[in-house]
């Protein structure tokens, strides 16, 4: 595995540690030529008890493109609290009045959807884009990500990562 890879891998994982992890982490068996893979739930304690290396393990996550309608409007009223607050004349947790239109940009690797807000005009109806990384993505937003598993740096293509299966993190 390249450096780049390592460094990568290593990140994603430290921001995912408080959260619960499950990898799948190859073990050698008793037969010196042999190794199998099993998956582990990974917390920070057993990482250390563990001692995972990176390259005998790849984490279980869920491909951003997979995130579920009401997921998208969780994760747009996270993005909409932390640069907006709870009230705002122009906009605010409070004053949304719709969420709808969802679509999935492929070459952006984020979903997009139109917010309704009853401001003191009337209606303001704003296009949110959520799941990647842009430079107006906030901590909040990247918090969500980590704790709902979502590869938002593309760990899965680069084959460092595996796509969790469905109902995976239903059962941590």
């Amino acid at each position: 595995m390249e450096n780049e890879y390592k460094e990568l891998l290593l990140r994603d994982t430290c921001s995912r540690l408080p959260y619960g992890l499950i990898v799948q982490y190859k073990q050698k068996s008793f037969c010196p030529q042999s190794e199998y893979t099993v998956d582990v739930k990974v917390e920070m304690d057993e990482m250390l008890q563990h001692r995972l290396k990176l390259l005998d393990f790849k984490p279980y996550l869920r491909s951003v493109k997979n995130m579920t309608e009401e997921e998208v409007k969780d994760l747009v009223k996270v993005k909409i609290l932390s640069k907006y607050g709870k009230e705002n004349d122009y906009g605010g947790l409070n004053n949304i009045k719709s969420i709808k239109n969802f679509w999935f940009s492929s070459m952006h690797n984020q979903w997009f959807c139109d917010v309704t807000f009853n401001t003191i005009d009337g209606k303001c109806t704003q296009c949110f884009s959520v799941g990647g990384v842009t430079w107006e993505t906030t901590i909040a937003e990247i918090d969500w990500l980590n704790k709902n598993k979502f590869d938002y740096r593309g760990l899965i293509p680069k084959g460092i990562a595996l796509e969790a299966p469905k109902d995976m993190y239903n059962k941590i």
